[in-house]
């Protein structure tokens, strides 16, 4: 049984490499996106991810829904906040 062995140095950055990311991004593999990032000098992708995993791990909009529970009172339930 042979193996298939791919040389990573031999990758068409052009091509290739943006499915990949884009497969990344989809099931959000933001850390290996960056890290395929860096290997292969993709600076102007590199925002989109970090950008992503900001917005993943950030509590920032459930901040949000408590300021507006503390000023909007009982009928903040009603209200979405995007």
């Amino acid at each position: 049984m042979e193996y298939l062995f791919i040389e990573l140095d031999e990758l068409d950055p052009v091509n290739l490499l943006p499915a990949i990311l884009d497969v990344l991004e989809y099931y959000e593999l933001y850390r290996l996106c960056l890290i395929i990032c860096n290997r292969y000098k993709l600076i102007e992708r590199t925002g989109r991810y970090i950008s992503a995993i900001c917005t993943k791990y950030s509590n920032l909009n459930n901040f949000r829904l408590d300021k507006a529970n503390k000023l909007l009172g009982k009928n903040a339930d009603a209200v979405y906040i995007a």
